[in-house]
């Protein structure tokens, strides 16, 4: 029952965000991540695939699909992580920053995961699978630890081992 409280505490915390105004310096700083990450994202995008036609090697494709897919999560995630130390500094709610941080924390692992998957196996049918897998894994490790059961579930599998 205590994790329904914590659901509801949340839920509770947003919509008094809400009612204040104070939801929208959480959102600017929401935008402003999503923005400038996926700004980065496409300036260093176009900076390597120029370079890319000068060095065709193998190793300069996997740096540039590598980037392609990595650096916009991370962008955006140092800047909300950034974002939600200065709104606590100025001592501003920061209850949507702490569901959007883990969030995009999730995006950048499951990114990485699935890029490596795809540079360590030969690409086919059964890679899919496992692509599948692993973002679903790291989905659902961020609802369990947004609702508050992750700890519960982590619990049974230390005592089930």
């Amino acid at each position: 029952m205590k994790n329904r409280s914590e659901v509801g505490q949340l839920i509770a915390e947003l919509l008094d965000d809400l009612q204040r105004g104070s939801v929208i310096w959480q959102l600017a700083a929401i935008a402003f991540a999503l923005i400038v990450g996926w700004q980065a994202a496409a300036r260093l995008r176009h900076r390597l695939a120029r370079s890319s036609s000068v060095d065709p090697e193998a190793t300069q494709k996997i740096r540039v699909g590598g980037t392609n897919r990595l650096v916009f999560p991370l962008a955006a995630y140092v800047l909300l992580v950034l974002g939600r130390w200065v709104l606590e500094l100025v001592q501003q709610p920061v209850h949507l920053l702490n569901l959007a941080v883990p969030l995009m924390l999730a995006m950048l692992s499951i990114r990485a995961a699935v890029y490596l998957l795809r540079h360590t196996f030969a690409p086919g049918a059964s890679l899919r699978p496992w692509e599948a897998a692993v973002t679903w894994l790291v989905w659902l490790g961020v609802a369990l630890h947004i609702t508050g059961l992750l700890p519960g579930v982590v619990h049974f599998l230390e005592e089930t081992g």
